[in-house]
């Protein structure tokens, strides 16, 4: 008795502390590639393309390298919209169009809050 006890309360502090790894993990990592996101749009407004391009480059390692974590975590049609998008703003960049360079930026970084905020622990969210 004692013994089933026992194993369930690690299970329900390995769950607890899990929760609170994911959350603080994703929180992050969202929060970091949105601030890169953000000079990327700065350098897109500024019409330093070269610039741009190196530092669309290294997002983009930082992406790849994070995606292997978030494919465990999230939702798949979440991350296929993130490379999507980031495919077409490449594309932008490298023809040098800034609205619709801007317009992805955006877009990227709508859905890097948007993971952000659905996937922290709420209230709102549990319900």
């Amino acid at each position: 008795m004692l013994r089933t006890y026992l194993t369930a309360a690690i299970i329900f502090i390995v769950l607890i502390f899990g929760s609170i790894w994911y959350n603080k993990y994703l929180s992050e990592t969202t929060t970091s590639l949105d601030e890169k996101l953000l000079v990327i749009g700065q350098e897109i407004q500024l019409k330093n393309w070269e610039n741009t391009n190196i530092l669309l480059k290294k997002f983009e390692d930082e992406w790849n390298e994070e995606k292997k974590i978030c494919n465990l975590l999230l939702d798949h049609s979440q991350i296929d919209n993130i490379d999507i998008t980031l495919e077409r703003l490449k594309s932008y960049v490298t023809s040098q169009d800034e609205v619709l360079s801007l317009g992805e930026v955006a877009t990227l970084r709508l859905y890097f809050n948007r993971i952000r905020d659905i996937e922290k622990i709420s209230i709102e969210n549990l319900l």
